[in-house]
């Protein structure tokens, strides 16, 4: 898929993995099972993670039970390197989707490595800035955008990061989630999602297909979600 307005943006978070050779050279990765914990918010941060294979939740499980999905690390992000670096517990959770597998370096292996090293402590930078912009455009997004808009802006995310270009023009996302999943990232109930999900069907914009949903007029999303055009729920 080409690269929208969306990419600095995206939740979806992954690097090419050989930026972090300097800390994974001759370690052998961790499995995580799909749904185990890597580590639990208020747990103290003493390691970094960074995945080889998979995808990672980080989110926010509230008193009542509310979560708040941040982003999704994928192969190459860095995880829990703020927290070690401010030297405070985790501010969230990080559990695995699927089975994943990361490498775990000890937090005073990375403070060395950065001491020592200029290219990975630029990396570690622009992994933090590019955490921020996601961080700072969801503010934004819950401070001047409509349900409709954030919806159509996820959905946007989830074509850039695993869309398929069908014959027909269509875009395929080849992954499977539900409008929980999606309510829990964009901040709106799982039964506001629900129905945006159905007046894009009503309006031609996506169906579901064997399990999967198939994003059939890409350029009116798009539009949704840069805000060009609105529909009313």
């Amino acid at each position: 898929m080409q690269k929208t307005w969306a990419e600095d943006t995206s939740p979806w978070i992954n690097m090419d993995i050989s930026y972090w050779n300097a800390l994974i050279k001759g370690r052998k990765p961790a499995m995580f099972r799909k749904k185990a914990f890597l580590f639990h918010q208020g747990d103290p941060a003493d390691a970094v993670y960074i995945v080889l294979s998979g995808r990672i939740r980080i989110t926010s499980y509230q008193i009542d039970g509310e979560e708040k999905q941040f982003y999704i690390a994928e192969k190459g992000c860095l995880i829990g390197e703020a927290s070690c670096i401010l030297g405070h517990p985790h501010s969230t959770s990080a559990v695995a989707i699927v089975d994943t597998e990361v490498y775990c370096i000890p937090h005073v292996e990375l403070e060395a490595g950065m001491k020592a090293d200029w290219e990975l402590t630029r990396t570690v930078m622009r992994m933090m800035c590019r955490k921020n912009s996601i961080s700072f455009n969801q503010v934004l997004e819950l401070s001047f955008t409509q349900s409709v808009q954030r919806v159509a802006q996820l959905v946007v995310h989830l074509c850039n990061q695993y869309g398929v270009k069908e014959d027909t023009g269509a875009v395929r996302i080849d992954i499977r989630f539900t409008h929980q999943d999606v309510s829990s990232m964009i901040n709106t109930s799982r039964v506001t999602v629900s129905n945006v999900f159905s007046l894009f069907a009503d309006e031609g914009i996506l169906e579901k297909v064997n399990g999967l949903f198939v994003v059939t007029d890409f350029g009116k999303l798009e539009s949704l979600a840069s805000g060009e055009e609105e529909l009313a729920l």
